[in-house]
């Protein structure tokens, strides 16, 4: 295990309507959320609050993920982040970064309760942990297997 590990779960059954119209409940992801933070916790994971549907604001994760990363200071901490929710695609806003620019024109995003978080700035939050920090994301949702692609690939020690 890590010296220090934190886990942060997200799980939305619903969106606010006004930012999603049309956009169907789901039925499992709070559950979701809470049963892979109970899996965080033994093994041994300090669990953070788990955001869930109406706690899972934007500027929530946002702020949650900022301040595990404050936490987290050495090289072999390790942060787990598992969010179980909608997923989109929105049209790319080229930026001449390549980190950052899509092949297919298509950026993608985590549908959080009251709004959208596009893969750019996923990335921007990546950049708050000290370098040897670990990252495990999983992202149960549609598009999830693509929305973490500008993190940079592990690489393995001699």
């Amino acid at each position: 295990m890590a010296r220090k590990a934190i886990a942060l779960t997200v799980g939305l059954n619903r969106l606010h309507r006004g930012a999603y119209p049309g956009v169907p409940d789901l039925a499992g992801c709070e559950r979701d959320a809470i049963v892979m933070a109970d899996l965080a916790a033994s093994a041994g994971f300090e669990v953070q609050p788990a955001l869930l549907s109406e706690s899972a604001t934007r500027g929530g994760f946002i702020q949650a993920v900022q301040s595990i990363a404050e936490r987290l200071d050495a090289p072999g901490d390790l942060f787990f982040l598992h969010y179980s929710g909608h997923g989109s695609q929105w049209p790319d806003d080229p930026s001449g970064n390549e980190l950052q620019d899509e092949r297919d024109g298509l950026d993608e995003t985590l549908c959080l309760y009251d709004a959208q978080l596009v893969d750019d700035e996923l990335l921007r939050l990546w950049a708050h942990f000290r370098p040897g920090v670990r990252i495990l994301f999983v992202a149960d949702c549609c598009h999830g297997g693509t929305i973490s692609r500008g993190m940079a690939p592990a690489t393995r020690s001699p």
